[in-house]
């Protein structure tokens, strides 16, 4: 019966989304026109994860378009610069109005080629926009998809699907992988994920010489819980700077730490800064303390000494990093379970934190954050 509900539940918005396509208009209207659309509705951290195979991939093809989550247009444009179409990719799946509206739109764009370099596909979401745009080829990513488990029919919306091997390798590595697999270029040439420049602007806060910290997650159960978390940032000694940053999701979870920490330095600014504002944070940050989330691939990017605690829903896969594409990493996470790897499909759906998270050891947290300010002498004196 398990396996049973969620397929039904998907069977059931496959049909209510069908249904919806019939209210989109026939395209009478002159259609714009480019050589390349991509699909990019990718979460913050795993768009910057490949920016820069992006920014590679389309370097010498004119008049691109990049379809992408409407908080990550900027991202885009300044680091890549290249024209983009915003969904707000929520209410696309949760609206049928808006979806409606959507997909009039999108077939009205017309290509010779749309691409969707998702390894992990959605077919109520990236799948379903290739689908309404008008291209005589669509590529797609066989990887470890949803798609998989859900309808395997929106495999058939591509004209051609790479398959590629996912076992015991980096998200950065895949994504080469995919990359060369459509454009041609060997691996070797395809650059390494932190070769890219956000161009975010250089003066936009005034602190210097300070810890960020992001409590929060896509998912409240992958978070290090706020006690624990607080136990070990009151360790750090008093003097030290402490900006607590997140979504406006976060701000229950920031409260109560902040609440918590005996600190006049600690200064709260969760869902109180754009995603520009919260790069630069990260960028000029001394330590950056997070969950496995976008702080953390951003980090990566500038390889900012950093703390992670690291859940094993997909262990190895986003993190931990290789150690030479980030030298200044520390992955803290609990003792191997035998469920590790289970794509956050957790066995424990009745617990507040996802064991694999909440095992994590608070003793080998501070010793980690007390070595690294010991050995950067971090202090706003």
């Amino acid at each position: 019966m398990q396996k049973i509900i969620p397929s039904t539940i998907n069977l059931v918005y496959f049909l209510f989304y069908y249904l919806l396509d019939f209210f989109c208009k026939s395209n009478t209207s002159k259609p714009k026109i480019y050589s390349t659309i991509v699909i990019e509705l990718a979460a913050l951290g795993d768009l910057t994860i490949k920016l820069s195979n992006l920014k590679q991939f389309i370097a010498d093809i004119d008049n691109t378009l990049i379809i992408c989550s409407i908080e990550n247009e900027e991202i885009i444009k300044k680091s890549i610069g290249c024209p983009t179409k915003g969904i707000n990719k929520s209410k696309y799946l949760r609206n049928p109005f808006y979806r409606v509206i959507t997909n009039n739109k999108l077939c009205k764009l017309k290509t010779t080629t749309a691409i969707n370099f998702a390894y992990t596909r959605y077919i109520f979401a990236d799948d379903w926009v290739c689908k309404k745009i008008n291209a005589k080829n669509k590529i797609g990513v066989l990887g470890d998809c949803r798609t998989r488990n859900i309808f395997p029919i929106s495999n058939k919306w591509y004209t051609k699907i790479i398959n590629c091997d996912l076992h015991n390798k980096h998200i950065t590595e895949i994504n080469k992988d995919i990359f060369s697999s459509i454009s041609g270029i060997s691996s070797d040439e395809i650059n390494n994920f932190n070769q890219i420049d956000l161009k975010i602007k250089k003066n936009l806060f005034n602190f210097k010489n300070y810890i960020i910290v992001f409590p929060g997650s896509g998912n409240n159960k992958r978070n290090l819980p706020h006690k624990k978390l607080t136990a070990v940032l009151e360790k750090i000694p008093k003097d030290i700077q402490i900006i607590i940053a997140g979504s406006k999701n976060d701000i229950p979870i920031s409260q109560s730490i902040n609440m918590q920490l005996d600190n006049k330095t600690t200064i709260d600014l969760t869902g109180k800064t754009t995603i520009e504002e919260s790069i630069w944070l990260i960028k000029n940050s001394n330590t950056l303390i997070c969950n496995e989330s976008a702080p953390l691939h951003i980090a990566a990017l500038y390889n900012i000494e950093t703390i992670c605690f690291l859940g094993g829903g997909h262990f190895g896969l986003f993190a931990p990093y290789p150690k030479l594409l980030f030298p200044n990493a520390n992955f803290i996470s609990a003792s191997e379970m035998t469920c590790f790897n289970c794509n956050w499909h957790c066995i424990y759906k009745h617990t507040q934190t996802w064991p694999c998270v909440d095992n994590i050891s608070i003793e080998n947290s501070i010793e980690t954050i007390m070595k690294i300010i010991n050995s950067k002498s971090i202090s706003t004196q």
